[in-house]
């Protein structure tokens, strides 16, 4: 039989002894994995089974200890109680956690793949925002110490386009194979990091990247038969600023074939110069990178209207400068130099400009 609060008050005669005696005994679950993510899969399995009965059967309240990336680790108390304010939320992450946990596990078990929009319009009133769908995404890989966030079965929306001349088999893995069709503008499709892109390596491909989409659908759509006078050419745009998707598509397409150009087509300002390097970064190998970004020398010679740096794009390119002239690890390429110039011209000029003025 359960004591009433009088005979708690007459065993215990501080608050302090009070308070202790009547805090409820804590179940502590550490979510963070020891094991890699080869074993990802029965491990979130059996992490999730476990969980779900804590939550069904156990009569102690439970605190979820999640590894958040920094110094101190996220801490969840289920059912709430104490004065921390923080704490009030507790149910709904918890229901937010749990969930998306479940949703990964069916993806895993199914073979298939959802994006975060699909995720969040299954339960608008639970994630409230796509943000909260992110950030647990962004725990639960962390605490499962994944290579990619993507390797949960739940991605970020296509947002790259591309248009290839030839027929572009994709390998995702050993039971699901896709394609890019010829002569079609089609979304970068979904890939990880062990997908192959093996094109004939008796061929010499260019790959064609512009910042612009706007550019991209000129060249694409405005042409009579772009196939008859560039043959083995593939189009790519990110549409400014490009996602995960399309770099690791640029990767993999590198990484798979030897006889591969890619030339990068972006404005003369720093935005482009960024998203220039936004792909270069990204790749494992560069070699065949070549920045070919409308220069400010060629805006002048054809008087098109320039406007000036702002604030931000001055310390933009400063920046961008010191991070490739700086680096004692790193050998300058041509293309780091080509970069370097213009960056620099930009800055002496004090002006920018969009290739619009040359493509359109």
């Amino acid at each position: 039989m359960k004591k009433c609060l009088s005979e708690y008050m007459e065993v215990h005669d501080t608050k302090k002894s009070l308070v202790q005696a009547l805090t409820p005994k804590c179940r502590i679950i550490n979510m963070e994995s020891p094991i890699e993510s080869s074993s990802f899969q029965e491990t979130l399995s059996t992490t999730v089974m476990f969980l779900l009965r804590s939550l069904e059967y156990s009569t102690q309240t439970l605190t979820l200890v999640l590894y958040n990336g920094k110094r101190r680790n996220k801490k969840i108390r289920f059912p709430y109680y104490g004065k921390e304010p923080h704490l009030k939320s507790s149910g709904n992450n918890v229901a937010m956690l749990v969930t998306l946990l479940r949703t990964i596990v069916e993806r895993q078990s199914k073979f298939t793949t959802s994006t975060i929009r699909d995720i969040f319009y299954s339960n608008v009133e639970l994630y409230q925002n796509q943000r909260n769908v992110v950030y647990w995404l962004g725990i639960i890989s962390r605490n499962y110490k994944l290579k990619s966030r993507d390797e949960l079965n739940i991605v970020a929306a296509q947002k790259g386009l591309i248009y290839s001349t030839i027929h572009i088999p994709v390998i995702l893995n050993i039971n699901t194979k896709c394609s890019i069709n010829a002569d079609t503008i089609e979304l970068i499709p979904y890939i990880n990091d062990l997908t192959i892109i093996k094109l004939d390596p008796t061929n010499e491909y260019n790959v064609i990247v512009f910042e612009k989409e706007a550019i991209f659908n000129k060249i694409v759509t405005n042409s009579i038969n772009v196939s008859t006078f560039l043959k083995n050419t593939i189009f790519v745009t990110g549409k400014g600023y490009p996602d995960h998707l399309t770099k690791r598509f640029l990767n993999r397409l590198l990484l798979c074939n030897e006889r591969i150009n890619v030339k990068l087509y972006v404005d003369s300002d720093p935005e482009g110069v960024c998203i220039a390097l936004n792909y270069i970064n990204n790749c494992t190998q560069t070699n065949n990178i070549e920045y070919k970004g409308i220069t400010l020398v060629k805006l002048i010679s054809k008087r098109t209207q320039l406007l000036n740096l702002t604030h931000r794009e001055v310390v933009l390119s400063v920046n961008m400068l010191l991070k490739i002239t700086t680096n004692p690890q790193k050998t300058l390429t041509r293309t780091d130099h080509g970069i370097v110039t213009q960056l620099q011209r930009q800055l002496f000029f004090f002006k920018k400009g969009e290739m619009n003025a040359c493509y359109i």
